[in-house]
C-alpha cells in the first residue's frame, strides 16, 4: 500500500467513524428522548393514580360521614325500613359493648 492509497483508506476510515458516531449519538439522543417520554408518562400516571385515590379516600370519609348522620337521625327517631333498623341496632349493640368494655378497664385499673 502506498502513501496516497493509505491516506485514502485513512480517509474513508475516518468519514466512516465519524458518520458512526453522529448516528451513535443520534441514536443516543434519541432513546434519551424515548426515556424522558416515558419517564414523564409515568410521573403523569403516578399523579393520577394518588388523585384517584384522595377521591376513592374522600368518597370513604363522606360515607361515613353520611352512615353517622342518619344514624344519628335513626337514634331521634327517624322512621326506616327494616335493613336500616337493623344495621342501626347493630351499631347500638356495639356501643353498648365497647361501654361495657371500658368499665371492665376502669375496674381493673382501679384494682
Amino acid at each position: 500500500m502506498n502513501k496516497d492509497d493509505f491516506k485514502e483508506f485513512a480517509k474513508k476510515a475516518g468519514d466512516k467513524a465519524a458518520e458512526f458516531g453522529k448516528t451513535a449519538a443520534e441514536k443516543t439522543v434519541e432513546f434519551g428522548k424515548a426515556v424522558a417520554d416515558k419517564t414523564g408518562d409515568a410521573i403523569d400516571i403516578g399523579k393520577l393514580k394518588l388523585k384517584i385515590s384522595q377521591e376513592q379516600k374522600q368518597i370513604e370519609e363522606d360515607k361515613l360521614r353520611l352512615g353517622d348522620y342518619y344514624y344519628k337521625k335513626i337514634q331521634e327517631g327517624m322512621e326506616v325500613d327494616a335493613e336500616a333498623k337493623a344495621i342501626a341496632n347493630d351499631i347500638t349493640a356495639c356501643e353498648k359493648a365497647i361501654g361495657e368494655l371500658n368499665a371492665q378497664i376502669s375496674a381493673i385499673k382501679e384494682d
